[in-house]
């Protein structure tokens, strides 16, 4: 629950470091959980941060993170912020 005693909810969905790899991919990895708005799912963070991990086009050696950060405009949303750090072999992956 947020500050207020309600749920977090889903603000911004911030994505880093994926020049090559295309933003859809790594929306289809977090599926219909975390869409701005909804709920924000907590206990789903690490499953969609392992879904990234899987795709192999991310470095393993400094795999995705998924951070939860307040949101500028309205407390009760929070931001997503997906960081990741593509491999050479991401080079390829353009669609998804």
């Amino acid at each position: 629950l947020g500050d207020r005693g309600v749920p977090d909810r889903v603000g911004r969905l911030i994505f880093e470091g994926n020049t090559i790899t295309r933003d859809r991919v790594i929306l289809n990895q977090l599926r219909d959980d975390f869409r701005p708005g909804q709920i924000l799912p907590y206990d789903k963070i690490d499953e969609a941060r392992m879904r990234l991990a899987r795709l192999g086009v991310f470095d393993a050696e400094n795999p995705p993170t998924i951070d939860v950060l307040p949101n500028e405009f309205d407390s009760a949303f929070r931001d997503v912020l997906v960081r990741v750090n593509e491999t050479r072999t991401g080079q390829f992956m353009l669609g998804g």
